[in-house]
């Protein structure tokens, strides 16, 4: 089974997925791709994997698409930081870590999260959660995480959000995460790659 996913949610997919094949279908192989969003549709596109896991992006109508669950995005900060009670001037102090730009530009979900907060000039851009988390977790920056990243481990805490021109935010960076395969696959693998992922990954709180 050829099966692509970005890298944050390998980590919390992979093991109990893993797990499952050994016990439903011992025979089969797995062969895992990581990389972001549009690349894992492209290779999905081209017949180079049977399916993939990823975040919301606009027009999936070529594609078979199954819901899986949803996540949220964050501003969060180390918690054994001085300055974890000092609120949203944290990241003025430590300046903030971001989703680096693809090819097609940022999520519009993502885009709509920072123009909200008016968060500009990012400290660092990278193409890696998990590389965004750790060094947030060290205490070097404020980062933009998905929640389910960010609640992992319990050492990070999220930063309230500040009113914007006195409203209340809407845009919290909620998105869809689906399992996406060729309109012509075969729909009992992306079924069950579906109901396995969304086993595997419960809706963050």
């Amino acid at each position: 089974m050829n099966f692509g996913t970005y890298e944050s949610i390998a980590i919390d997919l992979l093991p109990g997925l893993i797990n499952s094949l050994r016990q439903k279908l011992p025979n089969l192989r797995l062969e895992l791709r990581i990389s972001r969003t549009p690349n894992l549709l492209t290779m999905v596109r081209k017949g180079e994997l049977g399916s993939a896991l990823i975040t919301e992006v606009d027009e999936l109508g070529r594609f078979y698409v199954k819901d899986v669950t949803e996540d949220r995005l964050g501003l969060y900060i180390s918690r054994r930081l001085p300055i974890v009670d000092d609120g949203w001037p944290a990241i003025r102090t430590l300046g903030f870590g971001s989703l680096a730009p693809g090819k097609s530009g940022l999520p519009r979900y993502f885009t709509k999260f920072i123009k909200q907060y008016d968060l500009a000039k990012p400290a660092i851009l990278s193409d890696s959660f998990e590389t965004l988390r750790a060094a947030c977790s060290a205490g070097s920056i404020v980062a933009i995480l998905p929640n389910r990243v960010a609640r992992r481990m319990d050492d990070l805490t999220e930063l309230a959000p500040k009113p914007h021109s006195g409203k209340i935010a809407k845009e919290t960076g909620r998105h869809k995460i689906y399992v996406v395969s060729q309109i012509n696959c075969d729909r009992v693998e992306a079924d069950f790659v579906a109901v396995e992922a969304k086993r595997l990954l419960r809706e963050p709180t």
